[in-house]
């Protein structure tokens, strides 16, 4: 089961980040409230900051062709000190990822972080964090859009007001499409007792299922694993 699998990958990272205001949303519905959502966007960011001081090499592993290295072009522009020692993208097949893997590993970085999209990322990690000479993989989804130009992030008053999701919603209407789908396909699988009321919802109501392709962008469980790979 897709869900049970996700989980279990989830369980055995080092560190999750609630990456939407939905999964802080979602944890007080739950009885075990997060303090607040901390975007893997920032996150990786301060990363980047923290590499000023403490020679951090970092290595770039996802999104559409070209899209990597322009993040990491743009990057050393306006960071001058960081060290980002290789990027490719994530259009392969699952022949070439053991080539991939000795790729990253001859480039020796101490951060990977990957964008392939969830959960392909998770897996991703997960599958290799044995092979993997780096200290820590990240999966951050779409951080390598917003830093090459491709995409932009939303404006900060949507940001303020909670609404990122409903800007990503907007300007990729597709994503409705891939939400809806995502849905009824977990919806399908999930026993979980806590869950089995809105499974009987999103296979009924067409209502419910544009609502919840809208909450899923706002409780998109996690763009930002993070996978120890060494100690």
């Amino acid at each position: 089961m897709i869900y049970e699998e996700f989980k279990t990958i989830l369980n055995s990272s080092f560190l999750n980040i609630a990456d939407g205001n939905g999964v802080v949303w979602a944890s007080k519905q739950m009885k075990d409230p997060l303090e607040e959502r901390v975007a893997g966007f920032d996150f990786i960011h301060r990363l980047f900051e923290l590499g000023k001081d403490n020679d951090i090499k970092f290595y770039f592993l996802g999104a559409k062709p070209g899209i990597a290295e322009k993040a990491k072009e743009n990057l050393e522009n306006t960071h001058e000190y960081i060290k980002i020692v290789g990027a490719h993208d994530g259009y392969f097949s699952a022949d070439d990822e053991n080539q991939i893997i000795e790729e990253i590993n001859s480039k020796n970085p101490d951060v990977l972080l990957v964008a392939l999209g969830s959960p392909k990322q998770e897996k991703f990690i997960y599958k290799y964090k044995d092979k993997l000479n780096c200290k820590i993989a990240i999966g951050v989804g779409g951080c390598f859009d917003v830093i090459s130009g491709t995409v932009k992030r939303a404006p900060k008053i949507f940001i303020k007001l909670k609404l990122e999701w409903l800007y990503r919603g907007l300007t990729d209407l597709k994503r409705i499409k891939r939400v809806v789908d995502f849905i009824i396909e977990q919806a399908n699988e999930v026993q979980d007792p806590q869950f089995r009321k809105y499974k009987k919802f999103s296979i009924n109501s067409k209502l419910f299922l544009f609502l919840t392709s809208l909450l899923h962008s706002l409780l998109h469980p996690v763009s930002c694993i993070i996978i120890a790979t060494a100690t």
